[in-house]
């Protein structure tokens, strides 16, 4: 999976809803590896998807959204 794709799946799941008149906003740190760019190993490929997910989740904290959705 590309950043091109992991950035669409992440505009998709932080577009802000709203659920019996509450808005929300989610977040979600993704990592991914690509085979063979990234390894040729499953086991390696696994473990550079999840230090890369860690890596997000340490640059990209959600913040709070003062525009999220409201009712």
């Amino acid at each position: 999976m590309g950043v091109a794709a992991v950035a669409r799946i992440n505009s998709a799941i932080e577009a802000p809803f709203s659920f019996e008149n509450r808005g929300y906003a989610l977040s979600a740190s993704i990592g991914s590896a690509q085979f063979p760019d990234d390894s040729g190993d499953i086991n390696a490929l696994l473990e550079i998807a999840d230090q890369r997910m860690y890596q997000a989740k340490r640059r990209y904290r959600p913040q709070p959204n003062p525009t999220a959705v409201t009712a």
